[in-house]
């Protein structure tokens, strides 16, 4: 793999680490780390945002999962995190 997709996964990597960190209950992110240690960032990314949409976690937690889509180029899920944000945002806020 070259240098800079390295890179990328990394940040990805990064990005997801500090979604899951919201999940609370450990058990549940045991196939979001079977995903990450495979280098199957987007099917941990699916993970969370499945655990996301059971739970109830802060717009940063979206937030985090809109980079990580970004980073690893997947454009067409871009939107939809973007709206979870918002959504969260809305209901944090009143």
């Amino acid at each position: 793999m070259d240098e800079r997709l390295l890179k990328r996964a990394g940040m990805a990597k990064t990005l997801l680490a500090d979604a899951a960190a919201q999940i609370n209950d450990a058990a549940d992110l045991d196939d979001y780390r079977k995903h990450v240690a495979r280098d199957e960032l987007e099917l941990a990314l699916d993970c969370l945002e499945n655990l996301g949409d059971r739970s109830s976690v802060s717009p940063d937690f979206w937030w985090n999962l809109k980079k990580a889509a970004e980073v690893l180029g997947l454009d067409a899920r871009y939107d939809a995190l973007r709206l979870k944000r918002r959504e969260a945002q809305r209901t944090s806020s009143g």
